[in-house]
């Protein structure tokens, strides 16, 4: 069975897949939090959910960020290129560009092409 990746599901796509396998629709919010905001890449780290619903969420997703097809950094500290990210079966395309501002602080922008 193919693992389905979490990373550019919409919060509809995400909680038609976890209701769908019987996670309560409240998760969604707790699983948005851990993907978007604290960056999480393994389902052990979601310490606010259960043991059981993380293994499930192990058992059928992946989260997979987007790979960096090609980069580009200009003189005033910002970096510029395209990313690409596979969604099932399609490829999706980003531009991003990343704004240093302070030193260690960043402003990410995707664009979906």
């Amino acid at each position: 069975m193919n693992k389905i990746n979490l990373i550019g599901l919409s919060r509809d796509e995400l909680k038609d897949h976890l209701v769908s396998r019987d996670v309560p629709a409240y998760r969604v919010q707790q699983l948005w939090n851990w993907l978007y905001h604290h960056g999480v890449t393994t389902f052990d780290r979601m310490v606010n959910m259960p043991k059981p619903v993380r293994q499930l969420l192990d058992d059928s997703f992946v989260i997979e960020r987007p790979k960096i097809a090609t980069a580009q950094a200009s003189t005033d500290g910002t970096q510029n290129g395209f990313c690409n990210l596979a969604m099932g079966k399609k490829q999706k395309q980003f531009i991003f560009q990343k704004l240093i501002v302070a030193p260690y602080v960043y402003h990410p922008k995707l664009d979906v092409l």
